[in-house]
């Protein structure tokens, strides 16, 4: 199929159609021009595009620069919503789920005054720089100078009206996010308290819990690895970020700016993400390479370092030509990769979902921290926090025992020369009296000296005994209230597949003690870890209490040396060992898969429990079997051992099962000669980049014609793993017959169009089917071909009937694809839903994620399902105990 010709049709449809008023206020053209350069670049997402785009351009329209709500707009839009508007462009089946989500919001805002009376909160002041940051990126591309109350409100409700898609691995708060984000109030209560203090409390295990605002949003797609730089020039990320960091000028139409991106990203050594590609070009711009910059760094360092400071005033130093260059690009090369992100996440949004994301990790018990790991404090933890004070304490009461022991001697002379005068004075003279009486005196004298200093010591000895447990419990008290390790979306991010869910980043905070989140501080490296234990441990000591017998002196040397030690070289060492002894990256950061059972009993605040019903599918059909035995509800969670999503029963059709095999039977009838084998490689090839088809092509004509569908499947996977070097080639293969499977030859294709149209046939119709072409056409292409005859024949971009939807089932119903769409649940991915499908080569029903109408899918792969398997899954079957 011509993919371009058919956007392009549906580009003119927007100039030839008669504009409504939702297409001309939300400039639907102008989303439909972004995403067909998103369609044709390999990076970001054109569905998330789309979803920012219609919330940030409806919160503009419907709040005035008043703060106050525009009714007659809110009106207008939900009746043109309520007609239905379902667009007949290409790859935009799952668009529906937008505009649903939308109208749902839009009503709520009409009908419950308490939603507006939640939105007429938000005001300035806000509770810090990031916080005003956050909500002018939420606004992007406005230019706002002077953050005011209207701003604030478009924000929020722009994150409101934005569906909320996952992009890292955060499933485990995207999953109760997208529930929660259905329930306004709680939702804009969450957000203002995140904007107006900076933080998000709850009390959970008897005690309050807060989680600081996510202060970033990561790197996101900016990671996403690159190994061509086929099709980057039309990237829209790149040309707007490029050109809001002045590479080029912001006027023009994109297509403009495509051709002198191609040349600059030809100049390139280097392509692997588009940070570098970002970086390298703006480097280029200012003249500047990497090293200039590392040198400007240097010297920052040194110029402005602490013995320098303290020497006496500072005066300012205008920076070298070199460095104001430097000082140049670095702000516009922050510009560019906020611009970059900006086209297609709400920061606001996404920054309320990384926030929550950090209530999965409470843990009430301190001991599975990764800090009290990395500290040592546990004896057994050789090196640590731990088993430093017990052998500083040990050490300090062997001394005791030992003065113990020495005093204990000195009594035991004394007394001995006390009993040894006291025999002599009976039997003495005068003269020898007074000279035995005065050594009697100094005898009980010293007695009375070292008895005192023996006891002394003892009661010494006797408190540092429990001084130790004290104290260590202390510590673990104070180091939770002085602590926390909070989600960080950039440690869990490595780029690649999204559809592959990399486990949670998490991060050491340093709270100061502070109850105010503008004072905390997350910890980079190992000088912020080491300076805030120092910070700690000296902020602490006041508090702690000196049992009787242990004078304050005492406690200052234990702390002295404790403070002296964990500067040592040795302690961070040992610090890292024990960290990756249980598999974390570092004392300050790990890696750790979330857990959102944990996340939803702290955010609503549960002192129970959720109630959760694991079970242990081997297998896609146990996995069916196992769901159609459940009670059809919607919206519940439910988790993998890999993935957090949303169980979606009311998708699954009645007899599942049944149908089912009723797939299966379809795919027996799959029968390949040598044209179709031909047809299909060719196909594939297309899907393939540039570079890549000339030899996978080769590679095919070097091998005989299949006997069968699974020789055909090995045949593929060879020639493409030789192109790719994929290990998952059987998932890309498998994924693409899924679209050929139902091949139809070309004297059949009219006949098959009519058929499919046949509720809307008429002449005019009927002319433009006899115009289509091709040899051969496979399910998803029909589909396609048939939706863009209705584009041409209603000359309209948007329909009130879902045409994605009808055209589908007209074409189960005829078998020109599966007779049965299986779904059972939404993936939290853009427009991607869980389903089974029979295998197109093996005939075997396995787990896929489906776009909406199942017309393209892709295989979730023996990660998900195994015979193997020994971890459960897990449906959380009451969704009011997470209301």
């Amino acid at each position: 199929m011509d993919w371009r010709a058919y956007e392009s049709e549906f580009l003119s449809s927007f100039r030839e159609g008669k504009e409504g008023f939702l297409e001309r206020e939300l400039d639907l053209e102008f989303e439909a021009q972004i995403s067909f350069f998103f369609e044709m670049s390999p990076i970001q997402d054109a569905f998330r595009f789309r979803a920012r785009h219609l919330g940030r351009k409806m919160a503009v329209l419907l709040i005035d620069e008043e703060g106050n709500l525009e009714r007659e707009n809110l009106s207008k839009f939900i009746g043109r919503l309520e007609e239905g508007i379902y667009p007949l462009g290409p790859r935009r089946e799952g668009d529906s789920m937008l505009y649903e989500h939308l109208l749902f919001c839009l009503k709520k805002l009409r009908d419950e005054k308490s939603v507006w009376n939640a939105i007429l909160k938000f005001s300035p002041p806000l509770s810090s720089k990031r916080a005003e940051e956050v909500v002018k990126e939420t606004l992007w591309p406005e230019s706002i100078r002077v953050l005011q109350t209207f701003h604030i409100r478009r924000a929020a409700l722009a994150a409101w009206l934005t569906l909320l898609r996952q992009t890292t691995g955060s499933c485990f708060a995207t999953a109760p996010g997208i529930l929660i984000q259905k329930k306004p109030i709680q939702f804009f209560k969450d957000l203002d308290e995140i904007l107006s203090t900076g933080q998000l409390k709850r009390v959970f295990g008897s005690k309050e819990y807060a989680v600081p605002m996510c202060p970033s949003l990561g790197l996101g797609e900016l990671t996403f690895p690159l190994s061509s730089k086929e099709q980057l020039a039309f990237s829209p990320g790149l040309i707007v970020a490029l050109s809001a960091a002045k590479f080029f000028r912001m006027e023009g139409p994109l297509i403009s700016k495509v051709e002198p991106l191609e040349r600059a990203l030809e100049d390139l050594e280097e392509i692997a993400n588009p940070e570098q590609i970002l970086r390298d070009l703006t480097l280029k711009k200012e003249g500047l390479t990497k090293e200039d910059v590392a040198d400007e760094e240097y010297l920052a360092k040194i110029q402005m370092g602490p013995s320098i400071a303290r020497e006496g005033a500072v005066f300012y130093q205008r920076p070298t030509p070199r460095g104001q260059k430097v000082a140049d690009w670095r702000k516009n090369f922050n510009v560019a990769c906020m611009t970059f992100q900006a086209l297609t996440d709400c920061a606001l949004l996404r920054v309320w979902e990384y926030t929550i994301a950090s209530f999965c990790d409470v843990k009430t018990d301190f001991a599975k921290w990764n800090l009290y790991i990395s500290l040592g404090m546990h004896t057994d933890h050789e090196g640590g926090i731990a088993d430093f004070l017990y052998r500083t304490i040990d050490r300090k009461l062997k001394m005791a025992n030992e003065e113990i022991m020495k005093f204990q001697n000195l009594y035991n002379s004394a007394i001995y020369v006390v009993r040894s005068v006291e025999s002599f004075l009976p039997g003495a003279g005068e003269a020898q009296r007074y000279e035995l009486q005065a050594r009697l005196s100094v005898a009980i004298h010293e007695a009375e000296l070292a008895l005192n200093e023996r006891d002394r010591y003892a009661r010494q000895a006797q408190a540092m005994a429990g001084f130790f447990s004290d104290l260590l419990k202390y510590f673990d008290e104070k180091l939770q209230e002085y602590f926390q390790e909070v989600f960080d979306p950039s440690i869990s991010e490595r780029g690649g597949d999204l559809f592959e869910d990399t486990p949670a980043g998490f991060r050491l905070l340093y709270k100061h003690g502070r109850s105010d989140a503008s004072a905390w501080e997350l910890i980079y490296d190992e000088k912020g870890y080491i300076r805030s234990l120092r910070s700690f441990f000296e902020a602490v000591e006041g508090g702690i209490q000196i049992p009787e017998g242990l004078g304050e002196s005492f406690v200052s040397e234990v702390m002295t040396e404790l403070i002296q030690y964990i500067q040592e070289k040795e302690f961070l060492e040992r610090a890292k060992r024990r960290s990756e002894s249980i598999g974390r990256k570092t004392p300050w950061a790990y890696v750790s898969g979330g857990t959102m059972k944990n996340l939803v009993e702290a955010y609503w605040e549960r002192s129970e429990p959720l109630t959760s019903s694991p079970f242990f599918p081997k297998n896609a059909m146990n996995l069916l079997s196992l769901l159609s035995k459940e009670t059809k509800r919607e919206n519940l969670l439910i988790q993998s051992p890999t993935h957090a999503f949303i169980l979606r029963l009311d998708l699954m059709p009645e007899n599942a099962e049944r149908k089912a095999e009723e797939n299966r039977a379809a795919v027996k009838n799959w029968r390949c000669d040598e044209e179709i084998q031909e047809y299909i490689c060719h196909s594939l090839s297309q899907k393939l980049r540039s570079s890549e088809k000339a030899l996978f092509l080769h590679l095919l004509r070097q091998k005989p014609v299949a006997a069968s569908p699974m020789q055909l499947r090995e045949i593929l996977i060879d020639a493409l793993k030789t192109v790719r070097q994929e290990s998952d080639a059987s998932l890309f293969i498998d994924s693409h017959l899924y679209e050929y499977l139902f091949l139809l030859p070309g004297n059949q294709i009219g006949d098959a169009l009519s058929a499919i149209l046949k509720p809307v046939l008429n002449e005019k119709i009927s002319q433009k089917i006899s115009e289509v072409h091709a040899s051969f056409m496979g399910a998803y292409d029909l589909h396609q071909t048939a939706k863009s005859i209705l584009l041409e024949y209603f000359q309209k971009p948007y329909e009130k009937v879902d045409w994605d939807l009808k055209i589908a089932s007209q074409m189960r119903k005829l078998g020109f694809s599966y007779p049965h769409l299986i779904q059972f649940a939404e993936t939290n991915w853009s427009g991607w839903f869980f389903g089974f499908v029979p295998n197109p080569f093996t005939g075997q029903t396995e787990l896929w994620r489906l776009n909406r109408i199942g017309s393209q899918g892709f295989p979730m792969g023996q990660k998900w399902l195994s015979p193997n398997n020994d971890r459960p899954w897990i449906i959380f079957p009451r969704q009011a105990e997470y209301n």
